[in-house]
């Protein structure tokens, strides 16, 4: 599935669902409106959400993950001592059981989540 391109659009909301779901609301330059549907979130991060998120770039990764790229995600703190649960993450990844899903702002919310499925909606 190819993503278009969110630079200079908005994250305008984040919902988390109990069944493993999260939806990301997202509009483009054009006001062109979306929902980012993730199932089954594993691990989910997002920090410094705020009013008029601006996207920079907002990426699927399903391959040329390294451990750096999951550490944001798993650990809120610090790396653990062992690497076991980075490796067996990426092993997931590289198999194509999971994926990164990457949110880089220009303003507002970094966020990274990886997730076994996705798909792209459009709103409006």
């Amino acid at each position: 599935m190819s993503i278009p391109s969110f630079h200079d659009g908005h994250l305008n909301g984040i919902v988390l669902r109990p069944n493993q779901q999260c939806l990301l609301l997202l509009s483009d330059v054009t006001g062109a409106e979306y929902q980012f549907i993730l199932d089954g979130v594993e691990h989910f991060r997002a920090e410094n959400f705020r009013q008029g998120n601006i996207v920079l770039d907002l990426t699927v990764r399903d391959q040329n993950v390294d451990e750096e790229d999951l550490l944001f995600v798993l650990f809120l703190d610090r790396p653990p001592d062992s690497k076991k649960g980075i490796e067996s993450n990426l092993s997931r990844i590289q198999s194509g059981e999971l994926h990164l899903i990457q949110l880089a702002p220009s303003y507002g919310c970094e966020l990274a989540i990886l997730c076994r499925g996705y798909k792209l909606e459009l709103i409006t």
